[in-house]
């Protein structure tokens, strides 16, 4: 067992480092999956015609997907 001697900055950067505060960890973990950095993917184009939703999606048309709403979808 190590102490610290009341140096609690040694000892949380030990702890963190090494995640042996899992709860803590695993919080953030879960907030960084949870809440993405970006809210859009990068743009892609459609390569071939396609029908979504019913919908024609013409050859060349440039998509954007907004990446906030995946991690909360089952």
């Amino acid at each position: 067992m190590e102490t610290y001697n009341d140096d609690r900055d040694a000892a949380w950067a030990d702890s963190v480092m090494d995640e042996k505060v899992e709860y803590i960890s695993a919080i953030v973990k879960e907030g960084v999956r949870y809440y993405t950095v970006s809210s859009m993917s990068l743009p892609r184009k459609a390569i071939e015609d396609f029908h979504w939703h019913g919908s024609l999606i013409p050859k060349g048309t440039m998509i954007l997907i907004s990446d906030s709403p995946l991690p909360m979808m089952n």
